[in-house]
This record gives C-alpha cells, structure tokens and sequence, in this order.
C-alpha cells in the first residue's frame, strides 16, 4: 500500500483508456474508509455527459497556501497496483470528502484525475464540456483547504472553523434584518467587522472569529481562474475548509452584503468593506451574472442592440485578476459561461487548444471581441511596452495582468460612434485598421527615473508641481478654452472617482486649492498630507494620482496637452481610429506600428478632430498594427 505523503515505487502508473465518445467523460469511485490516513483509492468508470449519473463536482486549487504544486501524493487505481499522481491539496480534499461520506463511498469528478494531464488532445475535447460537467453535478465541493494553524487562544480551535461559524451567524443576521426592515450597518455581526477594520488600520489585531473569515476570504482558491465558472454555474456549491463547511449561498449572502453601498455607510467604512471582501468579490459578482443571464439574457448591459462579443469582453475584464497556471486558462475557463459556439452567438471565443502559444491565443479574442463588437474598447486596455507574454501583439489584451486604466471609455467619443474598419490581413499577429492621424508628440513634461521614483503622495505632488510648469509655459490653448480648466480635466481624465464623467464645476473648489500648491515656490509635506486628508481637496487629488500611475504629461506640435503611457517618446504619433473612443500612440516601425496605449488630449476627446459621418470614414488612413 501506499504511504498517503510519497508515491510508492512499488506502484505502477497508471495508463488510462481513451475515452469512447466527444461526449464522454470519467468519473471516480472513492472507496470509503474508516481511517484519515489509509491511502485513497478509486475506481474509473466512462459515462456520457447525457446519462443520468449522480456525482459530487470538486473544485480546488492545485497548490496549497504555501503554493506547493508539486505531484507528491498518489492515488491507487482500481485493484492493480497501478497509481496516479496528484498535489499535497488535492490529496487533503479527497480525504476530507471522503470521511464526509461514511460507508457510502462517493462517486466523484476531479479534473487532476479524470482527465488525462499528459493528453493535449484529450484536454482540448474535455476542457469544453467543463460547463455541463458542474452544472450536471448533484453536488460541488469547493474546496479551500485545510483549516488554519493559527488557533483561538481561548478556544484552541482553529480559526477559520470559528469563521465558518461567524459566516452563518452573519447571514442569518443579515436575513433576519432585512425582513424586519432593520439597518444591516446596525447588526452586531457587521458592526464587528467594521470596528475590526479600523483596528487593523490602527495597528491592532482582529478578534478570533472575525480574522477567521478573513482568512477564508483571502484564501488561494478564490485567486484561481477555473473556480470562477465553476462556482458561478454551480447548482448546490458547498464551500469546505478543513472539518468545516457552510452553503457558498450563505457565503454569497455576507459577501453580498458587505458589498452593498449602504445608504448610511460612510465613504471609509464602504472602502473598509470592499478591502475585506476583495479577493471574494469577482466570484459573487459572476454567480449572481450568471443567475441573472439565465434568467432575463443580457441583463447586465442596459444599451440596446448589443452585438455579440460583449459579454466574452465583460466577463474577461471581470476576471483578469484571478490567475492560472497556464495563461491560457484565462480565456478557456470562462467557457463555462457560453453555449455551443454552433447554438450561442455569445461565444466568439476560441475552441481550446493547448497547441497554441499564448500570445496567439490572446490575439485571437482581441481580434475576435474587435471584430463583433464593431468597437476597439478592449484596445483601450493594451499597453504595447506592457508585454506579460512572450510574442504579444502590441494591439492584443493581455488577460492574465490588470491593466493601468483608470478611465472608462464612456467618458469619451473621439470616433463620434463611428464603427472599426477593418480587413483581415492574413497575419494572426497583425491588425488591420482604418484610422486618422492628429499630431506628433512634440516635448514631454519632466518625470524622474522610474527606478527611483515613489508612487506616493509627496512624490506625486512634486511631480504635478514640475508639470504645472510645464503646462503654464504656454499662455493659451488651441480649443480657447480656460488653461486652469484644461489641466484640470487633463490631470483626471475628464472623469470622478467612480469614472462617470465630470459634471460642470465638479472639482473646481478643490483643483483650485490645489493649484495653490502646486504653483508654491516649495512642496511641503505637511501641505501635501493635508491635501489628501482635506475633504475639499482629497477626492480630486486621489482621483489624479490614479490616472497619474504610468502615465506622462505631453505636448504635440499643434500645442495640444495629453496624458500619454510611460512609454510614449518625442515623435510618437496620436491616431484616432474609427471604432475607438479614446486616442491612441502609435510607434512607426518598418512600415507597420507599434500601439503604445491609450492617451487623453483635451479637445478632441467628444470627436471635435473626427469624422462625423460614416461616408467619410473612405478618406481614412489604413494602419497595419504588430
């Protein structure tokens, strides 16, 4: 027999048997056992993904919280002396379901050991039916791991089972409260996290059951991007940690509220909460998504005549956080969102294929979201000097980093609607688009080394202080409009804090009194702590540090402002293409471009410098992108 922490050299590894149909799948039989520690053992059976067969779905991350991925345990396969490999994590969640399920056994589906790791072929036939898989489980175990090592002084339990118990007091709590109509703030549960916030901001410590939800909440398994779709199509997930285990719908409930801008919660209590529920927040988001799109589809987008492509664009964007072992799994797992791509129109994403470098991959759905969507806003999220990928187009989203941002392209309209032109060139690496020059950048503002500088606010303030100069040194705009209205709009996108637009007058008090400082002969400390604690003046200045992240100040020949990437350089070009709701920089290179990223120019932003009329989009300049 096996030890439960080696693999034996006496076993054999095992050789699995193609599976007969498209629609088949494996599915594990665990052998009960009295004992935690006796070594675990399975039968394989086939099965069609249309029989009626009852089993439990596991979800689980591959690597512990230490991140230990290696294949150290081992499975016993069937009555031969034959084993699979699988992680220390994956061994600890077999057993724990395995002592659940008494003298029954347990009939399971497990990707490390129902599918073939070792068969590309296998992966790309079995990776689609992921969707139907979970959602045909009677049951999903979503398993986070073993419970923690640190223990309630006063109880010497673990404190995630103190938080399992917290999470159901919480809920009920939260039920109870909404029937009665009673304040959610007010309850005794969420009034404990919220002092427990400010206590840690203070230096303290959480109290036992409170720092044990943190700990489940901030677990491995919820940074993992397969467990997005698997929870959001789950019919009955239950969420294991340890001995312990609680509904994911009584989770959802105490994450949900903890979400909720309640109307008398303060802006620091509301930020207090979204920090506590941050790394669990995309998973209640894309289960209640997709409760909602089964019920009433597309839901989540209020404009009209929504083409195809959106909702592979919104769902990516929502999880481009979450992270995988391979980046490829960034788009096949959220396959699990879509139909056949035969029956669904949503789907535009690629079949999977394991063959495929990621960078094509990426290219792929860039190209995709482009085409059916008529629009380049996922091109506002690409910065060509920001390659996480070996090979990535500069114009292709990279899914597995978070981009710089800090706009939302509806703030803007610098293609007045108009659609992408587009032709296929025949390259999987290159894009093909109809767009219309604007101006060279000229002269860029001072910025220090980027590998010296210090994105905080002192060093932020002094670098706005040496821009104001720059700015200033020109005495009137090209549009004729107010400079000090220009660099305010300039410095924040045009746009709040919550990235809607900015309404007229908004921020002016507090640009003003910032410009005060920025135009002093000296930048003191204490002035700039005061300008980020100051209500008057700290919305404005946190809203402009953000969009400051990466970016530069700039001039063009024609004297206009623009806030460009980090990367952008005397010479670089602005192009506004048809179907972008932003600018662009674009690099010459060999005849082709490079695209640098988005950027801001104040005046042409609402399509003062574009065409108006689709007819006219014929004058248009073609731009080949790589």
């Amino acid at each position: 027999m096996a030890d439960q922490n080696l693999v034996s050299e006496d076993l054999i590894k095992y050789q699995y048997t193609p599976l007969k149909t498209p629609r088949s799948i494996r599915l594990v039989f665990l052998h009960p056992d009295d004992s935690y520690k006796s070594p675990l053992r399975i039968n394989f059976y086939d099965t069609s993904l249309d029989a009626d067969v009852q089993y439990l779905a596991v979800s689980y991350t591959w690597a512990t919280e230490k991140g230990d991925c290696s294949l150290s345990r081992s499975v016993e396969c069937g009555s031969s002396d034959q084993y699979i490999k699988i992680t220390q994590n994956c061994d600890a969640g077999l057993r724990r379901i395995r002592a659940q399920s008494g003298s029954q056994g347990n009939i399971l589906w497990v990707d490390a050991i129902c599918i073939n790791q070792n068969n590309i072929e296998e992966k790309n036939i079995q990776v689609p039916l992921m969707r139907q898989i979970f959602l045909k489980a009677q049951k999903v175990a979503l398993w986070i791991g073993e419970a923690s090592s640190i223990l309630d002084p006063e109880t010497t339990r673990p404190i995630t089972d103190l938080g399992i118990e917290f999470i159901n007091e919480f809920a009920q709590e939260i039920l109870d409260r909404k029937q009665a109509g009673q304040s959610l703030k007010e309850g005794k549960c969420y009034q404990a996290v919220l002092k427990e916030m400010q206590v840690i901001r203070h230096g303290g410590v959480y109290s036992a059951p409170v720092e044990g939800l943190w700990e489940i909440l901030h677990r491995e398994w919820w940074k993992r991007a397969w467990v997005v779709q698997e929870v959001a199509i789950a019919r009955l997930p239950v969420l294991m940690c340890g001995e312990c285990m609680v509904s994911f719908d009584t989770v959802e409930t105490v994450i949900g509220a903890l979400a909720k801008d309640l109307p008398d919660l303060s802006p620091e209590e509301h930020e207090s909460n979204a920090e506590f529920i941050t790394t669990a927040f995309t998973y209640f988001v894309m289960r209640d998504y997709a409760k909602r799109v089964d019920l009433q589809p597309k839901v989540d987008f209020p404009t009209t005549n929504i083409l195809p492509g959106h909702r592979a664009f919104h769902i990516l964007m929502n999880t481009q956080n979450v992270r995988s072992s391979d980046p490829r799994d960034k788009v096949y797992g959220i396959l699990g969102f879509f139909g056949d791509p035969k029956s669904d129109p949503e789907n535009i994403l690629p079949l999977p294929d394991y063959n495929k470098p990621t960078a094509e991959v990426y290219a792929d759905v860039t190209r995709a979201i482009i085409i059916s969507t008529k629009s380049l806003n996922v091109m506002s999220h690409c910065y060509g000097k920001i390659r996480a990928n070996p090979g990535l187009p500069s114009w292709a989203k990279s899914w597995d980093h978070t981009p710089l941002s800090g706009f939302s392209e509806d703030t803007s309209n610098a293609s007045n609607d108009l659609p992408v032109v587009y032709e296929d060139c025949g390259d999987s690496f290159s894009l093909k688009l109809k767009g219309k020059r604007f101006d060279v950048i000229t002269d860029i503002a001072p910025f220090p080394d980027s590998g010296t500088f210090e994105y905080n606010d002192l060093e932020v303030v002094r670098l706005w202080h040496q821009w104001v100069e720059f700015f200033f040194s020109r005495k009137s705009y090209p549009t004729g409009e107010e400079m000090q209205n220009v660099l305010l709009q300039t410095l924040c996108w045009s746009s709040n804090i919550i990235q809607k637009r900015l309404t007229p007058g908004e921020y002016r008090e507090g640009f003003s009194a910032l410009l005060q400082v920025l135009t002093s002969s000296e930048i003191i400390k204490k002035r700039v702590e005061d300008l980020f604690s100051n209500n008057l003046t700290e919305p404005y200045c946190q809203r402009a540090k953000r969009v400051t992240l990466g970016r530069l100040l700039s001039r063009t020949s024609k004297s206009y402002l623009a806030f460009v990437p980090f990367s952008t350089l005397p010479g670089d070009q602005v192009v506004i293409f048809s179907g972008g709701r932003v600018p662009f920089v674009l690099r010459s290179t060999d005849n082709m471009f490079q695209l640098l990223g988005p950027c801001y120019i104040h005046g042409i932003m609402d399509g003062e410098a574009f065409p108006k009329d689709k007819r006219q989009c014929e004058d248009l300049e073609w731009f080949t992108l790589h």
